[in-house]
C-alpha cells in the first residue's frame, strides 16, 4: 500500500507541475478530447510505423501482419508513440479542414 500511495502522490505532484506550462496543458487537453479518434485509428498508424521499420531493417513484408514487431526496439517505441497519437490527430485535423472547405463551397448550390 505505501508504494501505491507514493505512485498516487507522484502523479498528483507531476500533474500540478505540468499544469504550470500552458502548452503542455493544452496538448493533454486536446489529446484527451480526441481519445476516441486515437483509439479508432492507432492500429492503422502502427502499421505505417511497422512498414517503416520493415523497410529500414530489411525484414520480410509478411511481418506487417504482426501486431507489433519486437526486434530492433531501441528507439522505435518513440516512433510508435508519435505515429499512434500524432497520426490519428493529423487525420482528424485534415478531415476538419476538408469539412470546412466543403461547407465554404456551399455544396447544396451545386445540386440544384
Amino acid at each position: 500500500i505505501p508504494i501505491a500511495l507514493m505512485g498516487i502522490m507522484m502523479v498528483l505532484t507531476s500533474s500540478n507541475f505540468l499544469e504550470r506550462f500552458n502548452y503542455v496543458k493544452r496538448m493533454f487537453y486536446y489529446i484527451g478530447k480526441n481519445t476516441l479518434i486515437i483509439l479508432a485509428l492507432h492500429l492503422l498508424t502502427f502499421k505505417l510505423a511497422s512498414l517503416i521499420k520493415i523497410s529500414i531493417y530489411g525484414l520480410s513484408i509478411n511481418r506487417l501482419a504482426d501486431t507489433y514487431i519486437e526486434e530492433y526496439n531501441q528507439f522505435f517505441w518513440l516512433i510508435y508513440i508519435i505515429f499512434g497519437i500524432g497520426g490519428p490527430l493529423l487525420c482528424h485535423v485534415i478531415c476538419d479542414i476538408v469539412k470546412r472547405k466543403l461547407n465554404c463551397m456551399n455544396i447544396h448550390s451545386f445540386m440544384k
